[in-house]
């Protein structure tokens, strides 16, 4: 049977962070691993630690548009990249339970946001899925931070 777990695992395939004992990570997808045992979990990265590359990336998924995009870290809960200007539009929020929001409108379109999701996760960040929160993910012991 497929659960939740495994399929949740699974969004990370060809990725070296399955933690199958203690000593030895593998890749997603390879090996054979029962992705339901109860002591395997992937190594993830919280999106409190982002980089700013990859922020600006995701940034830049909403406004491709932008040239010289800005990092401002609020605080270790918010990740804010801005065009340079400070009007409306020109800012995107990225938190660190997982949450986006772009201040244009028009940028709420869901191809945005899974384009935005699957960039995030195909670089290793713990990022909600479902009706998961990442809180609920790191309880179920699916995942633990790096």
């Amino acid at each position: 049977m497929i659960t939740d777990k495994a399929r949740f695992i699974h969004q990370y395939y060809g990725q070296r962070i399955l933690r199958v004992n203690f000593n030895k990570l593998a890749h997603v997808g390879q090996g054979g691993w029962n992705l339901n045992h109860p002591d395997f979990y992937i190594e993830v990265t919280p999106l409190s630690k982002i980089t700013n590359e990859d922020a600006i990336a995701v940034a830049k998924i909403f406004h491709p548009e932008w040239e010289n995009p800005t990092i401002t870290y609020n605080d270790e809960t918010t990740t804010t990249v801005t065009n340079g200007r400070t009007s409306y539009g020109d800012i995107v929020d990225i938190y660190a339970d997982g949450e986006i929001f772009p201040e244009e409108s028009n940028k709420y379109a869901s191809y945005f946001f899974l384009k935005a999701y699957d960039y995030l996760r195909s670089k290793g960040y713990l990022i909600p899925w479902r009706e998961y929160t990442c809180e609920q993910i790191l309880d179920n012991n699916w995942a633990r931070l790096k």
